[in-house]
This record gives structure tokens, C-alpha cells and sequence, in this order.
């Protein structure tokens, strides 16, 4: 199988670790040289995103998957895109879009200065069917609980944990419940998703772990005793995302408001459906188990 990855940057590392696992062939779309992927011997190219650019790339390709940032402004006009170049392509009939987030399904409002976007590519997608596709629902990638030095992710200010000041952001009385996934269990995930010959549903249910924001606080009190809580209110996150100025307070805003809602919940009976039908084998781990992966296997990405 040949696949292209539009956007390469921390959730593509995974994408590509484990389909070079898998032994498929990669081609590597974006808008800066990455030198990494020379080391691995993957095919890249540096371009803009448009259809008659990417089209060539493709040719040959079974599948696109998109990882841009969904909180790109050019998110719609890029994924109308790549659409254009995967009809152009006798071969890729397969597409998945840069969603990667909750339970879109059921809250169609969620992510707030997202969600329309969203929806604006699910009714592109919808609106034809020349392209098999599929909406991916993670709800959290959990990694940021392990060492920096262990993942891909950055540490990014919209996380929960501060590891500086060794705080814990705990979203009103903390008992909404959020779908946890660790990156690498989601792209192996992904890949499996590729791989099958069982029809594509609109959306796709993937988690490792349902727990509340408490249950993970006191994971992390667990493993670390030096965290402290740092309640936030809906209200300081709603003035938060009001009062912001710049592109990155106004994400971290955006996702402290999409933490206080039931919008990061994947339903249990759909994320069991999908890895009945599409995921048997694949171990998806809980937090405990991806914290205790790391501590057995310092100094690796996992």
C-alpha cells in the first residue's frame, strides 16, 4: 500500500513510524523540507496545498491522510484540495481529513471557531462518492502524561498538567468523561483502518481509556505527589477565549472550553463496534499502562 501524508508534523511522526512498520510505502506532502524523513528514506516533497500541486504527488497512492493543524485557518480550502487531487487519481479512493478530535457526531458544535470548519468538510464529503472516507474521534491524545522526551508531542499550553509549576488544570468539579488515546495505539489505529477491506463508516471511534478529569488527576498524583490542582471555572475559560489576542491563547482557550463539555467523550458502544469490526488485535492502552510503558522503556519514543 502507498499512502500520502499531507502535513507533517508531530501525529504524522506516529502515521509514519508505523507504516514503515507495516512495510508501506509513504510520500510525504508539505510546506517545509523535514530532515528527519531523509534518514528514513521517505519520499517528501515541499509545496503548497493546492489540487493541481498535489495531484502529480499522489499519482499511485491508495489513500491521503491530512494532519494539518485543525485550527488552521486554511483548513477547508486545503482539504477541498486534496479531495480535487484524490478524484484526479485512478488509484487513491480513500481520504482521511485532519479531524482528530471528540465525539463530532453527537456535538456538532464542538470545537468552538472549529466546528464549522468541520462541518464544512463533512458536508463536502458527504456530497460525493467517488472518495471513501472517514471522521476519526480520539478524543485526547494522552501523551503529554509521559516524559517529553518520550513522544512526538510538544508540550503544548493546552494541556491539562503545567510540568513547570507542577499544576493540574481540573475543568469545573472534573467529573466529565474524556476518551484517552495514546498517539502511536491511534495511528496503528489508522493504519489498520487502511488496511482493511471492510467498508468505511462516516465516523470512526477510537480510545484507549474512558475516565473523568479527577480520575486522571489522581493518576497523576500517583505517579508525581508534587502536583497541585488548579480549578478553572467555564466562566474564566469563556473570558479567556474572549479576551485573547493571539493565535495560541485563543487555541488553549478553545480547547479549555471544549474540556468543560461532554464533547471528548467517544460512546463505549461505538468505540467496542469499531474495534470489533475494524481494530481486533490492536492494544490500546490505558493511562496507567502508558505510563508504566514509558518507565520500562526510558529513552524511547512510545
Amino acid at each position: 500500500m502507498k499512502v500520502a501524508i499531507v502535513g507533517i508534523g508531530a501525529v504524522a511522526r506516529y502515521l509514519i513510524d508505523e507504516l514503515l512498520s507495516g512495510k508501506h510505502d509513504i510520500v510525504a506532502i508539505s510546506r517545509s523540507r523535514k530532515p528527519w524523513l531523509d534518514d528514513l528514506n521517505v519520499e517528501q516533497h515541499q509545496v503548497h496545498y493546492t489540487a493541481d500541486m498535489i495531484a502529480p504527488l499522489i499519482q499511485g497512492c491508495d489513500a491521503v491522510i491530512c494532519t494539518i493543524s485543525s485550527s488552521s485557518p486554511e483548513l477547508v480550502g486545503v482539504h477541498e484540495s486534496l479531495l480535487k487531487a484524490c478524484k484526479s487519481t485512478p488509484t487513491c479512493k480513500r481520504f482521511i481529513p485532519s479531524v482528530w478530535v471528540g465525539n463530532f457526531e453527537d456535538i456538532r458544535d464542538q470545537p468552538y471557531y472549529g466546528a464549522d470548519r468541520i462541518q464544512r468538510i463533512y458536508d463536502m464529503l458527504v456530497g460525493q462518492m467517488s472518495v471513501e472516507w472517514t471522521l476519526l474521534s480520539v478524543g485526547w491524545l494522552i501523551d503529554y502524561v509521559i516524559p517529553a522526551s518520550q513522544r512526538y508531542l510538544p508540550n503544548e499550553k493546552f494541556w491539562v498538567q503545567n510540568v513547570n509549576d507542577k499544576t493540574f488544570k481540573l475543568y469545573g468539579n472534573g467529573t466529565q468523561t474524556i476518551s484517552c488515546t495514546a498517539a502511536r495505539d491511534a495511528a496503528s489505529a489508522v493504519v489498520r483502518l487502511l488496511e482493511t477491506d471492510a467498508e468505511w463508516e462516516p465516523f470512526t471511534y477510537i480510545s484507549g481509556e474512558q475516565i473523568t478529569w479527577l480520575g486522571l488527576w489522581r493518576i497523576i498524583k500517583e505517579y508525581d505527589p508534587e502536583y497541585r490542582l488548579a480549578p478553572k471555572s467555564l466562566t474564566e475559560s469563556i473570558k479567556q477565549l474572549v479576551d485573547s489576542t493571539d493565535g495560541m491563547a485563543t487555541v488553549e482557550a478553545v480547547f479549555d472550553v471544549m474540556g468543560h463539555s461532554e464533547a471528548l467523550c467517544n460512546p463505549q458502544e461505538r468505540v467496542d463496534k469499531h474495534r470489533h469490526i475494524y481494530f481486533e488485535g490492536i492494544q490500546f492502552r490505558s493511562v496507567k499502562e502508558l505510563i508504566e510503558d514509558a518507565k520500562a522503556n526510558p529513552g524511547r519514543i512510545i
